[in-house]
């Protein structure tokens, strides 16, 4: 087939192949007609070669559509993990914030409880220093 072309209109190209032969002869005719036969062959290889490229093209988008959406789906399970953990860290915080606060109230009661110790023992040994001084005077 001469210049078969898979973008040529192939009504158009068989009508030029049948002009440029004496159809008024039986031998003319049989020469177009196989012509145009072998047009048709090679333009469907094309075609065919064209398809081919075509469905290895779209296997390979659907193939990459398809692994990024299992990305996508991989990274919103980590987002989620990730907001977990964070909340769990939160909670965390609040109760170690929780434990802190408690252990100040008890760090000040007891040094509270230290100093009116200490103040009741000053005021023992002034009083017992008091009475010695009254009993040696």
């Amino acid at each position: 087939a001469v210049g078969a072309s898979p973008s040529a209109n192939p009504a158009d190209a068989a009508l030029a192949i049948y002009r440029r032969h004496d159809m008024s002869k039986t031998l003319g005719r049989l020469r177009a007609v196989h012509e145009v036969a072998e047009f048709y062959a090679e333009y469907t290889r094309e075609l065919s070669a064209r398809v081919r490229v075509l469905e290895t093209a779209a296997a390979r988008a659907i193939r990459s559509a398809d692994e990024a959406g299992r990305q996508s789906l991989r990274s919103g399970d980590a987002a989620f993990a990730h907001a977990d953990r964070a909340d769990g860290l939160d909670a965390a915080l609040a109760a170690e914030r929780g434990v802190s606060a408690s252990l100040r109230k008890q760090l000040c009661r007891a040094e509270a409880q230290l100093a009116t110790e200490r103040d009741e023992s000053a005021l023992q040994h002034a009083a017992e220093l008091g009475r010695l001084a009254v009993v040696g005077g």
